[in-house]
């Protein structure tokens, strides 16, 4: 029976056309194999060639049949790739590895191949385990496919599969590290302290698939749902199903647009701190009824922040801005009491506000550190030193940062009013403890304004004193979380209303009101 003849030459335009990163997706292509096939040891590897190269690959995975080499291997668009666990399944990637090179030869099994674009010829050989694969490359320097091989490992993350690079082993792999988000075919990871930043690199099972440029300063890592990858991959796995890009276009936007937002985690263990003094308004400095504030209340314990009904909500006849434009009279609604919990002696200002604070280091480690800036903590007592009595006040110097933030809140909020002509906002400050943030602006259900310092590094060491370097770089995270209050977004409106906040802070003022009333506490 006639068939359809192919020139060599076909193959060689189709991997041009179809991978435009070819010799990226060639070693992609031969680490999913391995990988497909189960092996726990791969060896890459490079040698010259007159102008070319040879390129080999070598797995101790489970190898392929010699019907399997010629009932699927050499039929285009056939595969054994068909469990959840197979990335690939598409039939065409030895258009890619082999049919579109000068020559190529396999040993697997009891079979040996040697072949020449879509011509080959199989032999029966000694039993070889699992699968060695040689190329002879025509068209790419030894150099340049080297380089390619380790920019496409360096995109991997094999686990507990031994890997080497002309007999050298590889460990220079991506680390995907925090998780922030989820999409609906994927898993979003930050790794900011990598040095290869500004990609958005799309894996399987720690696979490479494909990159893209982003403006975000971070290393992002979209790993896809395994069970979804033949779903959701192009057939060449260099990009995405059209249903799918959609989605992902859509976050790489607000990647691009407010880095800061996109990359930040959406699951947090975070806790709200009621006291006495309830929550903080700014009014505007002209006439206007007075705002009444809520009466006095007992220290109560905190509740986790899911739980919490914060509608501790201030009567007025004047608008106030409450979350996220909280815009209108503000209703009256009685805040839930919680039982007070006796932790001794606790050292607090009498009128201290409810305190928010949220965690998004996802580490338990950092639970001791969380707990030190927790106002439940701080207590008074006495020590006896050398005969003598001294008193100490754990959470002192915590309590004087908090203050201290306040107030460059307090002046960024007084400009803001202004500026915007709202009576007075309703808000609070507290603590955020995040590797990804130095401050925060967050909405405490839909009622009030939190305003978040993070007092410590990565590393749980503090960050700050009261000095007035830190001070001014205090006011600077506080006008930057202020003009969040009306602007969510890192745009052009919210560019120009923190140049207007921030050139009209009095900063002499900020520092003389703290040297006053907080370092005396």
């Amino acid at each position: 029976m006639p068939s359809v003849t192919v020139p060599k030459q076909f193959f060689i335009d189709e991997r041009v056309r179809l991978y435009p990163d070819w010799m990226s997706d060639f070693w992609r292509e031969f680490g999913q194999n391995s990988r497909d096939a189960g092996a726990s040891v791969i060896e890459f590897g490079v040698t010259p060639e007159g102008t070319g190269c040879i390129c080999t690959v070598d797995d101790n995975g489970c190898g392929m049949s010699r019907a399997v080499l010629e009932d699927v291997y050499f039929a285009l668009g056939r595969t054994t790739k068909t469990g959840a666990g197979s990335v690939g399944g598409f039939g065409r990637a030895r258009i890619l590895t082999c049919f579109s090179h000068k020559s190529y030869v396999i040993n697997t099994g009891t079979s040996q191949v040697e072949g020449d674009g879509g011509h080959y010829d199989i032999y029966d050989a000694a039993h070889q385990p699992g699968c060695n694969v040689l190329v002879h490359v025509d068209d790419a320097s030894a150099e340049q496919i080297l380089a390619k091989l380790r920019e496409y490992l360096s995109y991997c993350q094999f686990g507990d599969i031994t890997v080497k690079v002309n007999g050298v082993a590889f460990t220079d792999w991506l680390y995907k590290r925090n998780k922030v988000r989820d999409l609906s075919f994927a898993a979003v990871h930050v790794n900011k302290s990598s040095d290869r930043k500004h990609r958005v690199v799309f894996r399987v099972n720690g696979q490479y698939m494909f990159s893209r440029y982003t403006d975000a300063a971070a290393q992002v890592v979209v790993e896809i749902h395994a069970d979804k990858s033949r779903e959701v991959l192009s057939a060449t796995r260099g990009g995405l199903m059209a249903v799918y890009q959609e989605e992902l276009d859509k976050f790489l936007a607000e990647l691009s647009v407010d880095t800061r937002s996109a990359l930040r985690p959406r699951a947090d263990n975070s806790r709200m701190i009621r006291n006495s003094g309830g929550w903080l308004v700014s009014t505007a400095k002209r006439e206007q009824a007075p705002v009444e504030q809520e009466p006095r209340r007992e220290k109560v314990a905190h509740t986790p922040a899911e739980n919490v009904t914060t509608r501790e909500v201030v009567p007025s006849r004047n608008t106030v801005v409450g979350a996220a434009a909280f815009i209108g009279n503000a209703p009256s609604v009685e805040a839930e009491q919680s039982v007070p919990v006796e932790a001794g002696p606790r050292f607090l200002a009498p009128d201290l506000f409810n305190i928010y604070i949220k965690d998004e280091t996802g580490d338990h480690k950092m639970k001791r550190i969380i707990d030190q800036y927790d106002p439940q903590n701080w207590v008074h007592t006495e020590q006896v030193l050398k005969g003598k009595t001294r008193e100490y006040r754990k959470g002192i110097e915590h309590l004087k940062l908090l203050m201290a933030w306040k107030l460059c809140c307090e002046a960024a909020m007084d400009v803001l009013i202004e500026r915007r002509g709202y009576d007075n906002i309703m808000w609070t400050a507290g603590w955020l403890f995040s590797p990804y943030s130095e401050a925060m602006h967050t909405v405490v259900d839909g009622v009030a304004h939190a305003l978040l310092l993070n007092p410590v590094t990565a590393e749980g060491k503090r960050r700050y004193t009261l000095s007035r370097e830190n001070v001014l770089e205090l006011l600077a995270l506080a006008a930057h979380e202020v003009a969040h209050v009306t602007v969510s977004l890192h745009n052009e409106e919210y560019a120009n209303l923190l140049t207007d906040i921030q050139r009209r802070l009095d900063q002499n003022a900020v520092w003389r009101r703290i040297r006053t009333e907080v370092k005396g506490l």
